[in-house]
């Protein structure tokens, strides 16, 4: 392994160690999933109550 590669994936490491930064990603991935559902509905034009 490159010694380049290792600091990124150290530092990476050092990042995601935190919990407030999980919790943050984890949040946003969810965030982005609703949004991309949403999304792929009103394309499809099906209706699902009102919310589309």
């Amino acid at each position: 392994m490159e010694a380049g590669a290792a600091v990124f994936g150290v530092f990476w490491a050092g990042i995601l160690a935190r919990s407030w930064v999980r919790r943050a990603l984890r949040y946003g991935a969810i965030v982005l999933a609703v949004l991309l559902f949403l999304l792929s509905i009103r394309r499809s034009d099906v209706r699902v109550g009102r919310l589309a």
